[in-house]
C-alpha cells in the first residue's frame, strides 16, 4: 500500500468517492466516518452546519468528493488522514449497515479498492468453497461418512458430491460476473433466469444444511 495512499491516483478516487457513500448509511455516518478517520474539524465543520440547516441539500457523494478532493491537495498535511481512510475501507466487513439497494455494489467496491491498493482480505476469512467444505464436514455430510452397506449409499455420496460443489460454483459466478475483483461496480452482471438459478441453488444449499444442524442438535 505503499505511495498509493500519497495522493489518491485517479482509479482510487474514483472508487473511494462511489464507495464511501454506500458504506455510510446516513448523512451522519458520512461525516462521522470522515471524524473517525482524522479529518480536521476545519474541514468536516461547513458540512456539518449544512446537515443541520439544510438536510435536504447535503448530497452524501457530492460531500464525500469535495472532502477527498481537499484532502488530496492537501500535500503531506493529510497523509496521516488519507492512510486511514484507506485503512478503514480495506478491513471493512459489516455490510449489514449498508442500504439493501447499496450492498452489492459496495462489497465490489471494497473488494476493488483492496486489489488496487494491493490488501489482501483480512487473515482468516475463509471464501466460500472453504467454508462449504468445512461446514459439510462438520455436519458429517461428507460422502465418506455414507457406509457402502446403506441402502442407495452409491446415490446419496453422489448427491452429497454434487452438493459439495455448490459452494465452488457460486464462487466462481462471483469472480466472473461480480462487481469486485477489479471490475467496474456496472459490470453487466447474470441474465435473471441464471441468478435465480445461483440464488435457488444457494437457497437449496443453505436449508439443507440448516435442516441437518436442527435435526442433528436436537
Amino acid at each position: 500500500m505503499t505511495g498509493v495512499v500519497f495522493h489518491y491516483p485517479p482509479e482510487l478516487m474514483s472508487l473511494l468517492k462511489d464507495g464511501i457513500p454506500k458504506l455510510c448509511r446516513s448523512k451522519r455516518d458520512l461525516l462521522t466516518f470522515f471524524k473517525g478517520a482524522g479529518v480536521e474539524h476545519e474541514i468536516l465543520a461547513p458540512y456539518a452546519i449544512t446537515l443541520k440547516n439544510s438536510k435536504d441539500s447535503f448530497n452524501k457523494y457530492v460531500v464525500t468528493a469535495e472532502i477527498l478532493e481537499k484532502l488530496n491537495e492537501s500535500d503531506d498535511k493529510a497523509i496521516r488522514e488519507r492512510r486511514e481512510i484507506i485503512k478503514r475501507i480495506t478491513e471493512f466487513q459489516d455490510f449489514s449497515v449498508c442500504w439493501d439497494n447499496d450492498r452489492a455494489a459496495a462489497i465490489g467496491i471494497v473488494s476493488q479498492i483492496r486489489d488496487v491498493v494491493n490488501v489482501k482480505p483480512i487473515a482468516g476469512t475463509p471464501d466460500i468453497p472453504t467454508l462449504t467444505k468445512a461446514t459439510l464436514k462438520e455436519l458429517k455430510l461428507v460422502p465418506e461418512g455414507i457406509p457402502d452397506s446403506a441402502r442407495g449409499g452409491d446415490v446419496i455420496k453422489r448427491l452429497l458430491q454434487n452438493l459439495g460443489t455448490i459452494g465452488n460454483g457460486l464462487a466462481e459466478l462471483r469472480g466472473l460476473y461480480g462487481t469486485g475483483h477489479g471490475k467496474h461496480g456496472k459490470t453487466e452482471g447474470l441474465s435473471p433466469r441464471h441468478a435465480k438459478l445461483a440464488v435457488g441453488a444457494a437457497s437449496t444449499l443453505v436449508t439443507f444444511l440448516f435442516d441437518t444442524h436442527k435435526e442433528t442438535a436436537s
